[in-house]
């Protein structure tokens, strides 16, 4: 990777493109080869137990998981959620922001 960056960088000031594809398929296949080698030790486990299997299940859902909800404001070191609560916290931020005097 860090020839490939070193190359692109030299490819922008005028140097040859073809070293650098050919540095840039050459990266792209050790990523691929480290993902293959990293999803096999995690995989290999599978096949020993019935429990692993729905551990590492239970993992992945966990990390493909979105974040749902509201997002909260803070008002004084308070979390507010509700609508007209948010929209004070904005309100008085604001008349702060802008009665401020800057030198």
């Amino acid at each position: 990777m860090r020839k490939k960056r070193r190359l692109w960088k030299a490819w922008k000031n005028g140097d040859s493109k073809e070293e650098y594809l050919a540095a840039k398929r050459h990266a792209r296949s050790a990523v691929y080869l480290a993902k293959k080698k990293a999803e096999k030790e995690v995989f290999a486990d599978i096949e020993k137990g019935t429990d692993t299997i729905y551990r590492v299940a239970k993992q992945l859902r966990h990390e493909n998981q979105d974040v749902v909800g509201e997002k909260c404001v803070f008002d004084n070191g308070n979390m507010e959620f509700n609508e007209d609560a948010k929209k004070i916290a904005w309100q008085q931020h604001y008349n702060h922001l802008h009665n401020i005097e800057f030198p």
